[in-house]
């Protein structure tokens, strides 16, 4: 029986360099088309880009990371570098976007190197890329002047090193897995115990382990890997110290703990708005921190917030499952109206940090139909994702490390992405893996449907 067109160009004419040629080239096409119809370049800025180009221009002004009063202890410095290059270009908007784009194309090829390791099969590994090549985030974000990414490309070859680590142990496998890490943490703080959960998971790994020689080569390797990567953070904390006398990595966790999951919790008690109570906070914060100084204002800010979340700790975890599911389910259509410059609303969802999603939806259809529809076939593709990989879950060899470390790197994200700061980006990273364990449930699918046979069966 002849085999669908469409199953044929799968199997045969789609090569990676001609998928990632079209990734690229689909990136391209939109920034073309946003820079048609942007009236200014401030599309391709949000709140947390201008902090960044600061921290870049103190860069290449005086060589030293400050946010133009005070060595800067919260953001880190990885971003503002690699804007680098577009400041000095004078075009910071559209050189960090063509590089990015670039960035966004290389991972789609990553996705499809890592997945032909971890399932063994063409097809998978085909399916798996061409998912990432038309996942929306990864289109979006690729024009936006945020760490997304850059983000989520180096935490691609940091994948892509330990799934090479768990089926052949190396100790140059281990170093690149350590030096990556590292780097993501650079990018954005919220990888900083990512080497931590993956030397845990690699020492639960090893216990199951009977060959002797593997047991301790893969042993080497994992302390190699954690001794790299705390190192190599440990430097930016030695850094902190010496400048400001903060002993952290980032100051992120504390100012979130603080103003976004505390300042929740007091906005459900005193029924109040939240960005109304967050307004008041960072008021009366301006007099701790003259009263208390710069470091014990941090302190201050750590050991209050763990105390009122205490206290609320029922509160506290609604609100945080209700910023996971906002992390999961947020479509993301949104940015593209305001790439493409969408006169009407386009903030319709912000209403969920005071409200119940059911509501929002509703107040949503009636102030901006259209972008609300947008949303929801937005929202139906990413559904087809999940059930892609969901099938995968039921059908993979489950005694596999490789396979059970995408579930962790899921796990790791979305569990530490939940509260009001769960923003449908946050998903971001998490994309490629989705797409990877999405690739072999297409493969699963066709092979039903064609009945080609998968080249080793996971099951």
């Amino acid at each position: 029986m002849k085999k669908p067109v469409i199953v044929e160009s799968l199997l045969k004419n789609a090569a990676p360099w001609r998928i990632v040629l079209f990734s690229f080239f689909l990136r391209l096409g939109f920034l073309l088309l946003v820079c048609l119809k942007a009236e200014s370049l401030n599309v391709f800025t949000r709140s947390d880009t201008p902090p960044y180009l600061t921290l870049a221009r103190e860069l290449l002004s005086s060589g030293s990371f400050t946010n133009g009063l005070t060595p800067e202890v919260f953001r880190t410095p990885a971003y503002p570098v690699f804007l680098i290059p577009g400041l000095i270009s004078g075009h910071v908007e559209i050189v960090t976007a063509l590089i990015q784009i670039v960035l966004s194309s290389l991972t789609v090829y990553l996705v499809f190197k890592t997945a032909l390791i971890i399932f063994e099969d063409e097809t998978a590994a085909r399916a798996a890329s061409i998912l990432y090549a038309f996942e929306q985030l990864s289109i979006v974000y690729s024009l936006i002047l945020l760490t997304e990414t850059l983000f989520t490309f180096t935490l691609m070859w940091f994948l892509f090193y330990v799934v090479k680590l768990l089926k052949t142990p190396s100790v140059r496998y281990a170093v690149a897995a350590g030096i990556f890490v590292a780097v993501c943490s650079y990018i954005r703080p919220v990888s900083l115990y990512l080497s931590t959960a993956t030397v845990i998971f690699l020492g639960i790994y090893l216990l199951f382990l009977k060959n002797r020689q593997e047991r301790k080569r893969l042993f080497i390797n994992t302390i190699l890997l954690l001794l790299i990567s705390l190192s190599l953070t440990g430097l930016w904390q030695l850094r902190n110290f010496k400048e400001t006398g903060y002993s952290q990595f980032s100051s992120v966790s504390d100012f979130n703990l603080y103003f976004y999951h505390r300042v929740s919790i007091m906005s459900k008690n005193e029924k109040l708005p939240f960005y109304q109570v967050q307004y008041a906070e960072e008021k009366k914060f301006q007099h701790i921190v003259k009263e208390l100084g710069f470091i014990g204002s941090l302190a201050y800010m750590h050991k209050e917030a763990l105390n009122v979340i205490e206290e609320n700790a029922a509160i506290f975890a609604v609100t945080y499952i209700k910023g996971i599911a906002a992390v999961l389910l947020s479509p993301g259509a949104t940015e593209y109206a305001q790439l493409l410059s969408y006169k009407g609303k386009t903030d319709i969802f912000d209403g969920t940090l005071d409200s119940s999603f059911l509501q929002v939806f509703k107040e949503a259809l009636l102030q901006a139909p259209l972008l609300f529809t947008l949303n929801v076939l937005f929202g139906l593709l990413l559904v087809l994702y999940y059930l892609l990989m969901a099938m995968a879950a039921i059908n993979i060899k489950k005694t596999d490390p490789a396979n059970l470390f995408m579930f962790l790197i899921l796990a790791y994200f979305l569990l530490l992405s939940g509260g009001v700061t769960g923003y449908g980006r946050f998903r971001h990273p998490v994309m490629p893996v989705v797409s990877i364990l999405g690739g072999y449930g297409v493969a699963l699918i066709l092979a039903k449907v064609t009945r080609i046979k998968i080249s080793k069966p996971l099951k």
